[in-house]
């Protein structure tokens, strides 16, 4: 009985409105333009990051030299103490 009176509201929905007309325009593609904007003071900054790392890496291969030459300089290996364990930091994986 419900199932029926709720068929029966059904067709008495009044219609809808009549829609807007539809207007359809063709658009050009869009242009992607990329603009990068530079601020002086982070490019004096990212300039000075760049030469602190350089000036980095330049110590860390000096060290790594310096180190290396030690160790090919070495004739015998040290028997015990502070020098025996300098070697095996430095020198006792590397080819002489």
């Amino acid at each position: 009985m419900v199932a029926a009176t709720a068929l029966a509201g059904v067709g008495q929905i009044a219609g809808a409105a009549p829609a807007e007309p539809l207007v359809v325009a063709n658009l050009q593609e869009p242009v992607l333009q990329v603009v990068i904007m530079r601020d002086p003071e982070t490019d004096a900054v990212s300039e000075e990051t760049r030469r602190f790392k350089q000036a980095l890496d330049d110590a860390a291969l000096m060290q790594r030299r310096a180190v290396a030459q030690s160790c090919r300089s070495i004739q015998q290996v040290p028997a015990a103490g502070s020098a025996r364990e300098a070697w095996e930091a430095n020198c006792r994986y590397t080819r002489r």
